[in-house]
């Protein structure tokens, strides 16, 4: 394999469009109008996804909150979805994540850990492993892993998330 077939792919707002918005805390959204921040595999391509890694910075989080804010009313919801647009698989059905304290469901031991470094922002990072079910989430071209932001996240400080794989 080499080293063109990985992936590092920071999740975009229309990823697939023109509009290239990287920082999921940039939105006002809604659960009427919910913002997605998506990869999409290329033309040709099948992709694993191994990881996806995120980090939110606020001030003043706790496990109880989402960042510094309240725990949010809708959650982000967490799909993949074929190139026709039909859910594949929905990782939130039974739950969306309100909170800080909601990633340890996804991401067990390997994340939701909060750096709290004195006066200012802190940092959640978190390492949700994929293929810690089993496998890794095989997507084909066209098939996309979405995160959709449905409440207003614009006062959280900056919140990045990044997808890690290869192409099979």
């Amino acid at each position: 394999m080499s080293t063109n077939d990985h992936i590092y792919f920071g999740l975009y707002k229309g990823a697939t469009s023109t509009t290239t918005t990287r920082d999921l805390s940039a939105v006002s959204a809604s659960l009427a109008t919910p913002v997605l921040y998506d990869y999409t595999v290329p033309a040709g391509k099948t992709a694993a996804l191994a990881r996806i890694n995120l980090f939110l910075t606020d001030s003043g989080q706790d496990m109880l909150k989402f960042g510094g804010m309240s725990a949010r009313t809708n959650g982000l919801k967490i799909y993949t979805k074929d190139a026709a647009g039909a859910t594949i698989i929905n990782f939130t059905t039974d739950t969306t994540i309100k909170k800080n304290a909601d990633w340890a469901l996804f991401a067990g031991p390997d994340g939701a850990t909060t750096d709290v470094l004195g006066a200012g922002d802190d940092t959640l990072v978190v390492r949700w492993t994929l293929e810690k079910s089993g496998r890794p989430i095989t997507l084909d071209a066209g098939e996309s892993f979405i995160v959709q932001v449905q409440d207003d996240l614009t006062s959280v400080t900056e919140f990045r998330a990044q997808v890690q794989g290869y192409y099979v």
